[in-house]
């Protein structure tokens, strides 16, 4: 009951320092130059400071009076954290009320007020138990800090200075030409950034994660030079590493040798081109530096703001993550660490149930909440409440229905040609597409899927691709009278190396035989383009909503088919993922394998090279405009961008050697129960386990991927794992 009523006081506060806040706001709006650039963001900001200010004094003798508290300086910039979490808190509720509910629609008028007075009571108890926890405590109670030496941080500061300026010098690649990715991502940050949301609803708009385009939206408002964007956004994650490990390795030197470390890995940033994977990497690394941080600082929960500062940090971070790109399964190790060490210490007694439950609600609100928001968003302005479509019904449902119509089963081919007469016949939906399927839309699909005759066109025209596919397959790769596609055919034929080296690189014997055979068929990365085109092309993506009920009506008619007996099918799927078969299970350990050795070896990595065919002058100069930067230009010869080509150099040579060395320490290390091991290499190891666990599960998923849908391995889908692997 007195918990209850220290609430009740608690809220009231509140909402008296709200109602002054809002005053106060309309009080610096008057006193603020009327020409100030972000006037009304500046009244906000000054507000809301002087509401945390009163908010502390009101709280600490209205609502924790008895406590023993003592006002200072140290309890108000824990109360200024606490109020941050909360506010963050508050307005992601808020949006998603409004507009997922939606309020908007109903309420036009009062929306915003209703959803953030219901979103304040709603995060209520979680900012009551954060000051009662780490705030009005009794002054003296809190553990001492461990600070770091000034010169420790000129140098961390010195260090990403150096690399920033050094990353500057690279020229990256944007392809005013590549629709679903580069040229796509920046149409939705120019949207984003004139305040449009993602634009205008068409067939790509809910495609792909929209994190990518926040980042470039976010760098363009800054008005920062991508390159030194890019490099800003990972060197952070490094100095938060170092930050991380400070409760647990206090020596700075081995926390310094990390750092450089990471920050000079020349995988940071793919393949320099302007897509998700420039920031992916970063984005990797952000995540296990907050679960590091949270994870190693547990036991403090009731005693320091920090553990929940690495909470709310993981689950942005996280979200974001998986707001850039889709598959998130490869960092469920590092999720799992956190879970597993707190409950670790909840059975020793060393922490609180209660506290435990609310830093878990901290973070997994941060980390669903941000979903959440771009959902509701999606909603209000296209009527479909998803992030994505291309990853949700009722989309799946009807891939998932064409996927599972049986056929001779042709390697990463999820719907052979085949296929598509025996469903026109029984489905008026896709009879509609399948008029665009054999027609341009599926030319075009069929010859972007790999295959001898389109990859021998690459490698007879484009000189920079035949370098790094000659360097992928290890076979000299030169241009002549009989072409690239029968120079293959011949070294695959004749040369047994060569033959297992095209078999590792398209999924096995199986996968290699649909290589070298026609290409008509659209693989498994491509189709589900076309069909998204096809129904474009027959006037379903006029909007989200007529597009929805369309994919709906499809997935019905076939599964229908199906179930009477029309079609001879497999089970009911909603889902992209192609079924596994288990003669898929030797290519999968080979592509595994040929992953695992790729990785340290970061080839074909290289900042030089022919750029191709870019865009027009106009296209790459108005990118350059909303990036603040200079790009490659297209169909250029890039020189070597010195020193970072050189990491690039020393990088492949040593990372290969240590890894093998890391590994080779850290199974010598395997605490067995008669073993008896120092604080410090038992924390490594434990360290070492996730860090392992999430590099195999990336090249597991890749190696999957490879065989099973379309050929990844590549030194973009593998960028990710980099830093971890020199981090382990």
């Amino acid at each position: 009951m007195t918990e209850l009523r220290s609430f009740a006081r608690y809220v009231v506060v509140a909402a008296v320092v709200g109602v002054i806040t809002v005053g106060l706001r309309e009080v610096f709006e008057l006193l603020l130059a009327e020409n100030l650039h972000g006037r009304y963001g500046w009244t906000m900001l000054l507000s809301y400071a002087v509401g945390v200010v009163l908010s502390y004094f009101g709280q600490a003798r209205l609502t924790f009076g008895t406590t023993g508290h003592r006002l200072s300086h140290q309890g108000l910039a824990k109360f200024a954290v606490v109020a941050c979490i909360s506010a963050l808190l508050t307005t992601l509720v808020a949006y998603v009320l409004r507009y997922g509910l939606p309020l908007q629609a109903r309420l036009p008028t009062g929306a915003a007020a209703l959803a953030f007075a219901m979103a304040s009571l709603l995060v209520a108890p979680i900012s009551f138990f954060l000051g009662r926890q780490i705030v009005f405590v009794k002054t003296g109670s809190s553990v001492p800090q461990v600070h770091e030496p000034i010169w420790v941080w000129l140098v961390l500061l010195a260090g990403m200075l150096l690399h920033a300026a050094m990353v500057g010098q690279i020229l990256f690649r944007y392809d005013a030409n590549s629709a679903y990715d580069s040229a796509l991502f920046m149409q939705l940050a120019q949207s984003l950034a004139t305040g449009q949301w993602l634009g205008p609803y068409t067939a790509l708009t809910l495609v792909k994660g929209p994190g990518f385009a926040f980042w470039l939206a976010g760098v363009h408002a800054l008005r920062l030079p991508i390159s030194w964007a890019a490099a800003i956004t990972y060197s952070v994650p490094c100095l938060l590493i170092f930050l991380a490990l400070r409760s647990r390795l206090q020596p700075i030197g081995p926390r310094l040798v990390l750092f450089v470390a990471l920050l000079l890995c020349p995988l940071a940033f793919s393949t320099f081109e302007i897509m998700r994977e420039l920031i992916y990497p970063a984005l990797a690394l952000w995540v296990v530096a907050c679960g590091l941080g949270l994870a190693l600082r547990l036991e403090r929960l009731t005693d320091h703001v920090q553990p929940w500062l690495w909470a709310t940090a993981l689950g942005l971070s996280s979200a974001l993550l998986a707001l850039t790109r889709e598959e998130t399964i490869w960092l469920w190790p590092l999720w799992l660490a956190v879970v597993l060490r707190a409950g670790w210490l909840l059975w020793q007694g060393r922490i609180k149930a209660q506290a435990l439950l609310f830093v878990a609600l901290v973070s997994g609100l941060t980390g669903v909440l941000p979903m959440l928001v771009v959902a509701s968003l999606n909603q209000q302005h296209y009527g479909v409440f998803t992030v994505l479509e291309l990853n949700t019904r009722p989309f799946t449902s009807a891939y998932g229905a064409l996927a599972r119509v049986r056929t001779d089963p042709v390697p990463q081919i999820p719907v052979p040609r085949t296929v598509w007469t025996q469903v026109a016949a029984v489905s008026p939906s896709f009879a509609e597409l399948n008029t665009h399927l054999q027609g341009e839309v599926g030319r075009f699909w069929a010859v972007n899927t790999p295959s001898a005759d389109a990859i021998g066109a690459l490698i007879d025209h484009d000189a920079r691709f035949r370098r790094l596919f000659g360097e992928w397959l290890q076979i000299p790769l030169t241009p002549g009278s009989t072409g690239g596609s029968t120079i293959m055919r011949t070294y695959y034929d004749k040369d047994a190396n060569a033959r297992r080296r095209f078999e590792s690189l398209f999924g096995g014997e199986a996968g290699t035989r649909r290589f070298f055979a026609s290409r008509d068929e659209i693989g498994g990365g491509w189709f589900l383009w076309a069909l998204r085109e096809s129904a474009r092309a027959a006037g379903y993506h006029a909007d989200a909503r007529e597009a929805a009920r369309f994919y709906q009506q499809l997935a019905s008619e076939v599964n229908a088919a199906c179930d009477q007996g029309r079609l001879s099918c497999d089970p009911e799927r909603h889902t992209l993922r192609p079924p596994l078969l288990l003669s898929q299970g030797l290519p999968f350990l080979d592509a595994l394998i040929t992953v695992s050795g790729f990785t340290p070896q970061l080839v074909p990595l290289t900042t030089a090279g022919s750029t191709g065919t870019l865009g027009t002058r106009e296209q790459l100069a108005s990118a350059e405009a909303f990036f603040y930067d200079r790009l490659a230009p297209g169909q250029a010869e890039l020189a070597l961008a010195q020193p970072f080509e050189s990491l690039i150099h020393f990088y492949r040579h040593t990372l290969p050697w240590i890894s093998a060395v890391a590994l080779f320490a850290w199974l010598l290390a395997i605490p067995l129960p008669r073993r008896q091991l120092s604080a410090v290499p038992r924390l490594l190891w434990w360290l070492g386990l996730p860090l392992l666990a999430m590099v195999f599960t990336r090249l597991a998923l890749v190696a999957l991927i490879h065989v099973a849908s379309w050929p990844v391995i590549d030194v973009r889908y593998m960028s990710a794992a980099y830093p971890l692997l020199v981090m382990f």
